[in-house]
């Protein structure tokens, strides 16, 4: 891990520069928002040589993901820092920050993932999935995320969940795909959403039909 973290800080100025935004936002939010724990996943985590975005995570307890998850769901237009209940200086300094991404050519896409949870969030988690374009987005991003350390001002690898809450997700995560095969309608949207499963015959959704077949 530590040879893939010194591939980033070593990156052409285009990581670097996104790495620079993403530390600024980290630092601001965990610093003087009151969020423990940041993060960035895809294709900046991942190493990519020319990160096309940043896709940035923030952790928050699962009823206010969910309420972030319906919000988007229902095409609000209430920008996500209003919605973190955030005072009207971090807001302001917020605004700041974002602006560098939009002078600097960054598309920032956030997303909201539960710090923690357990059995009893069952529901709670089985909606977020639902919800979700992509249901496979939360497995993939706890695979390839970087958590952000405030000490050091870096991303760094961190495991985040427990093997019985990887379990879990991976669970639902099955069934929310699974639901999809099963619903023509739902599986024609997944497969026009951006950053999803391209379309019906992708090996992933043929990989859910076949397992499904072989629990029946």
């Amino acid at each position: 891990m530590e040879d893939r973290v010194t591939s980033l800080t070593e990156s052409p100025s285009r990581k670097d520069k996104l790495l620079e935004n993403a530390g600024d936002l980290a630092d601001l939010l965990t610093k003087r928002a009151g969020i423990k724990k940041v993060g960035i996943v895809g294709s900046l985590a991942r190493g990519k040589e020319n990160p096309s975005d940043l896709d940035f995570v923030i952790f928050l307890p699962p009823e206010k993901v969910l309420e972030h998850r319906i919000d988007a769901a229902l095409r609000t237009k209430t920008p996500w820092y209003e919605r973190l209940d955030l005072n009207e200086s971090v807001q302001d300094s917020l605004k700041i920050v974002l602006g560098s991404f939009g002078s600097n050519g960054i598309n920032l896409d956030v997303h909201f993932l539960p710090e923690s949870f357990d059995k009893k969030d069952g529901e709670m988690l089985k909606s977020m999935f639902a919800l979700s374009g992509d249901p496979s987005y939360m497995i993939n991003a706890v695979r390839d995320i970087l958590i952000f350390d405030s000490s050091s001002g870096i991303f760094k690898k961190e495991t985040i969940y427990s093997p019985e809450q990887i379990s879990q997700l991976e669970v639902l995560n099955f069934e929310a795909l699974k639901s999809l095969v099963n619903d023509e309608q739902r599986l024609d949207e997944f497969a026009q959403h951006r950053g999803s499963l391209k379309r019906r015959s992708s090996p992933a959704v043929q990989q859910v039909v076949e397992r499904f077949k072989n629990r029946k």
